[in-house]
């Protein structure tokens, strides 16, 4: 897997900072993908995967005098899936990966960022509907390694909603996302 700081930090200050109307999240979903003409680098608290840069810094390219908090925030919620799609690369370089899993207060809150993610990866992202997944995991992990159950596959767990990806807002991220990994490389893998 990959660790990414850039998503519920991330949320937070959109809806803190850019006066979101209340329907933003539906405005989002209706519009094309990538359509706002910005750039945006999500690391507000440095970058933990794929460049592991504690002094990465935030970055929004492309900002004109039309540019709306609306586009701000569809460019800053792609701009996180196109981080995980950079986890995903590297994790298919060394293994197929069948099946994705993500949690995540932000994710549980914005179903149309969980969409927008998967129609970044081009593959189903099942949404894993459990507060702190990531500490239910390693207590499970705990009580494996400890004898305490006999294997983490014995616990049930609800898989969650399953999102499928548009193949055409895929392609148009393809694009978008080869211009955000150019950017990447020029502002913030290089500094």
């Amino acid at each position: 897997g990959g660790a990414l700081s850039d998503g519920g930090g991330l949320y937070s200050w959109l809806k803190e900072n850019l006066r979101l109307p209340a329907n933003a999240e539906k405005l989002i979903a209706g519009r094309p993908p990538a359509s706002h003409g910005l750039a945006f680098m999500p690391f507000l608290a440095g970058e933990r995967s794929t460049g592991y840069n504690e002094n990465a810094q935030g970055a929004v390219l492309g900002l004109t005098a039309a540019t709306s908090a609306v586009d701000t925030a569809q460019a800053a919620m792609e701009s996180v899936g196109y981080r995980f799609a950079e986890i995903l690369d590297q994790l298919n370089s060394v293994t197929k990966v069948d099946e994705i899993y993500a949690s995540g207060g932000a994710l549980r809150s914005s179903k149309v960022w969980t969409q927008t993610i998967a129609d970044i990866l081009g593959h189903g992202l099942t949404l894993v509907d459990v507060p702190e997944a990531s500490l239910r995991g390693a207590a499970l992990l705990a009580l494996e390694s400890l004898g305490n159950i006999e294997s983490i596959e014995e616990i049930s767990l609800d898989r969650g909603k399953v999102f499928e990806p548009n193949a055409d807002h895929h392609a148009a991220h393809k694009l978008a996302r080869k211009r955000h990994s150019q950017i990447y490389d020029s502002i913030v893998k290089n500094r």
